[in-house]
Formats: C-alpha cells, sequence, structure tokens
C-alpha cells in the first residue's frame, strides 16, 4: 500500500445526522460550520458520505463499533462503493472500543473485523481508544486497560 497524505494537517469532526434527527447534530445545522472551519477533511463517527461535502474537503469515513455484524458488513460495502468511486482514501476503525459507553468491544472482537477494513486496500487508522497507553490516570476517562497493546499485538501477529 502505498503512503498517501492527507490533504492537510486540520481536520474535524462534527455530526452530520439526516435533517429532522431526533438526535442533535444535523446537516443542516454543522454542515455550515464545517465549511466555515475551512479544514482540509474531516470525520462524522460514521460512513456516510452527505451531499453538500465541501468540494476540496476530504471525508474520511469511520466505523464506529460492530455490534452487529450485519450492519458492520453494510458499513464496510458502503465504504467499499465509495473508495471503487474514488471519494474515500482512508478508513478510522472504531471509536474508544476500550470504553463501555462506546463502541465497548473487546480487543479480540474487533481483531475479528479487522480483516474487513484492510481489504478496502486503503490506508485504515487504528481504533481510537479513550486508554491508549494503558495507563490509569485521570486522562484515560476513567478507562483502565492495556486494551491497545493487546489488540497491536494480535494485529501484529
Amino acid at each position: 500500500m502505498e503512503e498517501l497524505k492527507l490533504p492537510g494537517k486540520k481536520g474535524a469532526c462534527l455530526t452530520l445526522r439526516a435533517p429532522g434527527a431526533k438526535a442533535g447534530g444535523t446537516v443542516d445545522e454543522n454542515l455550515p460550520k464545517l465549511k466555515a472551519l475551512n479544514v482540509s477533511w474531516n470525520y462524522s463517527w460514521g460512513t456516510s458520505l452527505v451531499d453538500g461535502q465541501p468540494a476540496g474537503m476530504e471525508f474520511v469515513p469511520m466505523i464506529w463499533g460492530a455490534g452487529r455484524e450485519d450492519r458492520f458488513r453494510e458499513q464496510i460495502d458502503t465504504i467499499k462503493g465509495y473508495v471503487d468511486a474514488g471519494k474515500v482514501k482512508r478508513i478510522l476503525a472504531f471509536n474508544e472500543p476500550d470504553k463501555k459507553e462506546q463502541a465497548n468491544m473487546p480487543y479480540m472482537r474487533a481483531i475479528k473485523f479487522w480483516p474487513a477494513f484492510e481489504e478496502l486496500g486503503i490506508p485504515l487508522v487504528s481504533p481510537a481508544c479513550a486508554n491508549t497507553e494503558g495507563i490509569n490516570d485521570p486522562s484515560t476517562q476513567g478507562v483502565p486497560g492495556p486494551w491497545m497493546r493487546d489488540f497491536m499485538r494480535e494485529v501484529d501477529k
């Protein structure tokens, strides 16, 4: 896989839910904010490339978790379509899988899904853990444990 540089260093994450969504952070609310930030790339904790994605701003999809395997596969298929169309160049993996209130998945479950990410053939960013170093201090949001170290050890195998 060749190295692929981001179009710029500055990126942003804003939710871009469908208009009228009950939860906050709709595309109508946040797309103008995203445009005003003048960033080079963005993500939204999701896989959907929205209408109105600013030209020249790279969208980077994220598969937030893998609670339902069928939903995970649908998301991979969606991203594969974007990759094939040249609209997506890299992907972010699971959001805080070590945190109960977030993706909440044992590292071996994340390993089970890792080959599907790799099959996309694009640069892949590791899971975004709450406690990347396996330490126990206030920076870890109360999440103890060596999730990332265990995950990386298994990936290396």
